[in-house]
């Protein structure tokens, strides 16, 4: 059997105050298994808001939170995730940065999502290392190595490494490949050239002219 009581007004459920009426207000649906339905805006004023669900749905596309701020921001908000004995991890909006940013040991905090922006000084910090890859241009660009420069001086260099001399070295059709084997013949520098599937040794000045003398 149900009831439907209409009233006019504002309705107050209230418990009293002082130990005579001290309590909780309760509403039970169906000894813990039924459903309430609030139809109406809700307002929870209070210390706390605590929900014990197993699982919450949310149909709302954004959830807000500190929506009562005004003027200038002061204080980060966002997620914070509890742990048990482990420290609660978190996200958050760090206002005196303006940034995203998330903590995995509760210590330190880095950036969620960094700015993309174009690095026109980029500056390599170590060795590149590509492995069995290639560094390759798009035609007609070249590929260009600039060794370290002084005022007008050159106070770098380019360094070949060195492969084995059984090493097959790949070549494409159209460019020039240098690359260093061990040396040979005394004189021999070690520095050959592929321009096709043939591959040809530069020599020295000195290394030429004992060749020019041997021929």
């Amino acid at each position: 059997m149900s009831s439907f009581d209409k009233i006019t007004g504002n309705y107050t459920l209230e418990t009293l105050n002082g130990a005579c009426g001290a309590g909780d207000i309760r509403i039970i649906a169906s000894d813990g298994d039924g459903n309430i339905y609030l139809h109406g805006n809700l307002f929870v004023i209070g210390q706390l808001a605590n929900v014990k669900s197993e699982v919450t749905y949310v149909t709302d596309n954004y959830i807000r939170v500190s929506s009562e701020v005004e003027g200038v921001p002061l204080l980060n908000a966002g997620l914070v995730v509890d742990r048990g004995d482990e420290c609660a991890v978190e996200i958050r909006w760090n206002e005196n940065r303006d940034r995203w940013e998330f903590t995995e040991d509760c210590v330190t905090w880095y950036p969620l999502l960094g700015k993309i922006q174009q690095d026109l000084t980029p500056n390599l910090g170590g060795d590149l290392k590509t492995g069995c890859y290639q560094i390759q241009s798009t035609y007609p660009c070249h590929i260009v190595l600039n060794p370290g420069i002084d005022g007008f001086l050159t106070r770098g260099a380019v360094e070949i490494k060195e492969v084995s001399p059984n090493e097959s070295i790949r070549h494409t059709q159209g460019s020039a490949t240098l690359f260093a084997k061990a040396p040979v013949d005394c004189g021999d520098i070690g520095l050959y050239i592929k321009m096709s599937d043939k591959e040809q040794q530069l020599v020295s000045k000195r290394y030429a002219a004992v060749l020019s003398l041997v021929l």
